[in-house]
């Protein structure tokens, strides 16, 4: 469960990430002074994209000094901190984050990955339900998030129900989204020893790792 959690909570970072997300240059910047903090935050994002953690962490750190009330900065630390399994510290930025910026629902969902991971299945599903709240364009993502939850204390019915509607709301070029949907709806079938279903699933499976979106299992 842990590393598929972990998936979800990347693919919501890589659609919050700024439009322009490349590495910033230090070296470039020598002789004209230190990064700006729109450059650091997007040094730092690039950082964690590339799941290098302690970089990451000193680039967001850089941010708040230059900027304290960047919610994104809180963010990404939080998202960092939950990957190093420092929960209470993740918990603490991504807190920080929804103080900040109350409107964005990826916050609330990476906080809900976090309870996930904690055990906290019910105040996950709360913070799932707040954020698609705010972001119904993507429900999605947070349906994904409510499926995994539910399938944690065995409530398969609506664990199947949400990820159904999770792989029926998400845009068919996402095939990451898409890939990430089915993994969880395969291990809820596998958890109930449904072969049938869970053979459908994995052929989907197959073909979207090969870079092909599927047409949603009714």
């Amino acid at each position: 469960m842990r590393v598929k959690a972990f998936l979800a909570v990347l693919a919501v970072i890589a659609v919050f990430l700024l439009s322009s997300c490349a590495p910033v240059s230090r070296v470039i910047k020598q002789d004209a002074g230190p990064l700006s903090g729109a450059e650091e935050l997007r040094l730092a994002m690039a950082y964690e994209s590339k799941e290098m953690l302690e970089p990451a962490l000193k680039s967001y750190s850089r941010v708040l000094d230059i900027e304290p009330s960047e919610a994104r900065a809180h963010f990404g630390m939080g998202n960092v901190y939950l990957k190093m399994r420092r929960y209470d510290e993740a918990e603490e930025h991504y807190k920080k984050a929804i103080e900040l910026d109350p409107e964005k629902g990826a916050f609330y969902n990476n906080l809900a990955w976090l309870y996930i991971e904690t055990a906290n299945v019910i105040t996950a599903m709360s913070m799932a339900n707040r954020g698609m709240a705010l972001d119904m364009e993507r429900r999605y993502i947070y349906l994904d998030t409510l499926g995994v939850a539910n399938t944690l204390i065995a409530n398969y019915a609506a664990a199947e129900m949400y990820l159904k509607d999770a792989a029926s709301s998400v845009p068919p070029s996402d095939v990451r989204g898409q890939l990430h949907i089915y993994t969880h709806l395969f291990e809820v079938y596998e958890k109930q020893n449904k072969k049938k279903e869970a053979a459908a699933v994995e052929e989907k499976l197959k073909i979207l790792r090969s870079g092909v979106p599927v047409t949603p299992i009714p």
